[in-house]
């Protein structure tokens, strides 16, 4: 009863962009085209099931979709504290984090999981110690999952992209 699904992409403005599905079965969508990416995956997965719409070079779809900002979603409907975020968008994760800096300092007790692809993130012309500052500014305390399912704390540990 808690859960709704809200068809929008989440970035740092509202408005509309296009998504490309490139990936169909794999959830690779993305609001960047990675031609690159699409290539590679061609060459490793000809004849496999991973991606059925790359092994049969089917063209990539484009869907024109609506974009909001956390922020604006939230405050539309009054809700003032989250307590847990996560994050999987392929290379956007900027952008969300751009566009929730209020609901951030509102919400003193907030989680957030995010994974971490920086190849992904490069196509929104971003890296890892971009997102990682940006984490920091917004003073979370960043850990790292580990094999074991275990936070490791990543602060004076180095990080590189």
């Amino acid at each position: 009863n808690n859960v709704s699904l809200i068809e929008m992409a989440v970035g740092q403005i509202d408005g509309r962009a296009t998504l490309y599905d490139s990936l169909s079965e794999s959830g690779g969508s993305s609001l960047r085209y990675d031609a690159r990416q699409i290539a590679d995956l061609r060459a490793v997965h000809r004849g496999q099931a991973l991606a059925p719409r790359i092994v049969k070079d089917l063209p990539t779809a484009t869907y024109s979709v609506k974009t909001t900002s956390v922020d604006s979603y939230l405050s539309e409907r009054h809700i003032r504290e989250v307590d847990i975020v996560k994050i999987d968008i392929e290379g956007a994760e900027l952008d969300a984090l751009r566009g929730m800096e209020e609901i951030v300092q509102r919400s003193k007790q907030m989680a957030m999981f995010i994974e971490l692809n920086p190849r992904t993130l490069r196509q929104f012309d971003s890296g890892p110690l971009e997102l990682w500052s940006k984490l920091c500014d917004m003073n979370f305390e960043i850990m790292a999952i580990n094999g074991k399912r275990r936070l490791t704390p990543l602060i004076n540990k180095g990080f590189s992209a």
